[in-house]
This record gives C-alpha cells, sequence and structure tokens, in this order.
C-alpha cells in the first residue's frame, strides 16, 4: 500500500490513507519545528550524540543525560525481514508513552497495535529508515478512541552508518486538546 504526501511550506503532509479513514491524519514534518520543551531537549540530545555521523549509536545514549526527557523516550528495535521489509519491536517504552498505549516494552508493533494503528506506525517507522533523517509527526492520538489528545512524536534514526538502522529514538508528547470539547 503507497502512501501519498503533498508538500507544502516545506512540510510533507500525509493524505489519509483510504483503508485508514477512521484514523485522524498525521502530518510528517521534515522541519523538526516542536512546540514541545521535552521534544526540543530530546532532539538536542539525539543531535549531540552524533558528534560528526548522520546518527548516534544506541551506545551513545545515556539514561541519566536524558532525564529531563527520558519519560517520554522509547526505543524501537528495527528488525529486518526478507525482501526489504522490516518488523519493529518496542526495546523500552518511557512511563509517559505507556500511559497512552500500555505495556508496550518487549512487544512488536503488530502484536499490541490494532492493525490499522500499527501499519501506520510501521509506516512512519520506515520512512525515517528509507530517509535515514529525524521526523516530527503531529495530529491527534488514534488509539483506544483517545483523539481528544493532540501531540507530536520524534523520530531519530540511530546505528552504525555502514549499516542499516538498527533503532530509532523516539520521544513522545500529547495534551489535552480543549477545542475537541467545544461545543
Amino acid at each position: 500500500m503507497a502512501i501519498n504526501f503533498a508538500k507544502t511550506d516545506g512540510m510533507d503532509v500525509r493524505i489519509r490513507d483510504p483503508m485508514e479513514m477512521s484514523l485522524p491524519p498525521v502530518t510528517l514534518d521534515w522541519t523538526l519545528d516542536f512546540a514541545s520543551r521535552e521534544l526540543k531537549k530530546a532532539l538536542d540530545y539525539w543531535t549531540s550524540r552524533c558528534g560528526k555521523r548522520k546518527r548516534p549509536l544506541r551506545e551513545d545514549l545515556h539514561p541519566a543525560a536524558m532525564a529531563p526527557f527520558l519519560r517520554h523516550v522509547t526505543l524501537i528495535e528495527v528488525r529486518p525481514l526478507s525482501m526489504g521489509a522490516r518488523a519493529y519491536r518496542v526495546r523500552l517504552a518511557g512511563t509517559y508513552v505507556e500511559q497512552v498505549f500500555g505495556p508496550i516494552s518487549g512487544k512488536r508493533i503488530d502484536t499490541v497495535l490494532p492493525p490499522p494503528i500499527a501499519a501506520r506506525w510501521q509506516r512512519c517507522f520506515d520512512t525515517v529508515c528509507e530517509a535515514e533523517r529525524p521526523l516530527r509527526l503531529a495530529g491527534r492520538v488514534g488509539f483506544e478512541d483517545r483523539s481528544w489528545l493532540t501531540g507530536e512524536v520524534l523520530l531519530a534514526p540511530l546505528g552504525d552508518e555502514a549499516r542499516p538502522i538498527s533503532m530509532i529514538f523516539a520521544a513522545f508528547v500529547w495534551q489535552q486538546d480543549t477545542q475537541h470539547f467545544a461545543a
């Protein structure tokens, strides 16, 4: 299934897939213009760990240095499958992330999320792996009818540059959308 994108003001805007019409739309933004203080810190940290490389290694990340935003962080393991496909397993999810998605640490996304939501995350992770650079996602939560939450997500690649991406450094922030409850 193809993902369609439209280009507007330096942002790639995801056009909703007909198979996911019940899910809120998600914006993919390569400008990395985060509103969230925690995600700005997470991006700054990721960038600082790159040095002169395109991406840091998993070993370059240190939990103590991430204390101001650690509960927002999730590490996603990238597992190559046949014919260029990938599977994604949540290696470790921060407490803030598990408040929305439940206990997902150690599990593949396709085993803990409903198929349309897992497929959407799969495509977002694939986009980061193929572009080999960080990405900002923005939109409403589509999980368990929590569309009253809006937020943004940082997805940034990890791993040796001589090899395919081995992990994705992710950070999530959500907030209640007060307009959602307006009459």
